[in-house]
């Protein structure tokens, strides 16, 4: 049970890691997104700040849109990728102790 809720905080923070070192994508011309897998933050208007963690400015801010359901989306995915690499590399150290 400490193991999936250790993965599962593994897989809340590591899409807000994932910002601070991609870049933006341009959406149209007055936005631009942040995020992986998928894109959870959006910048509404012309130019975003050079530095991703101005985004979290005071006068940034107002033109931040945070979508729940893409970041809620992110953690999923993350957290079956983790799964799946444990559940492989298990399978894997079974077979090689087996033999």
């Amino acid at each position: 049970m400490k193991k999936n809720k250790t993965i599962l905080l593994i897989s809340l923070i590591i899409p807000f890691l994932t910002i601070f070192f991609g870049s933006y994508v341009i959406v149209s011309p007055l936005q631009h997104s942040l995020g992986f897998p998928v894109k959870f933050i959006s910048y509404i208007g012309k130019n975003p700040p050079k530095y991703i963690f101005q985004l979290f400015f005071p006068e940034n801010l107002k033109q931040i849109s945070f979508e729940v359901g893409n970041y809620i989306i992110s953690v999923v995915i993350i957290y079956l990728s983790i799964k799946l690499l444990f559940f492989i590399t298990n399978r894997l150290y079974r077979t090689k102790r087996l033999d």
